[in-house]
């Protein structure tokens, strides 16, 4: 049951990329980070307060992208 999954995803896959007009080549994207705003809430502290953050500098992740043109 498990190899019938695999081939009909490799088909499905093989058929769908078959209508691509073009896919570019993978190129590096960056993004912001969203998940690293230090300047809201308490940072773990249980009592008192937290010092100032540190600099931390580029806030950005790299994300290989691809992108794919359809026929339309």
């Amino acid at each position: 049951m498990k190899w019938f999954f695999v081939v009909m995803v490799g088909i499905c896959l093989i058929v769908g990329l078959i209508g691509c007009e073009s896919i570019s080549k993978p190129y590096i994207m960056k993004m912001d980070r969203t998940d690293q705003k230090l300047d809201e809430g308490n940072r773990g502290y249980l009592k008192g307060t937290a010092p100032a953050p540190k600099d931390r500098g580029d806030l950005k992740r790299p994300f290989i992208a691809v992108d794919i043109d359809l026929i339309r």
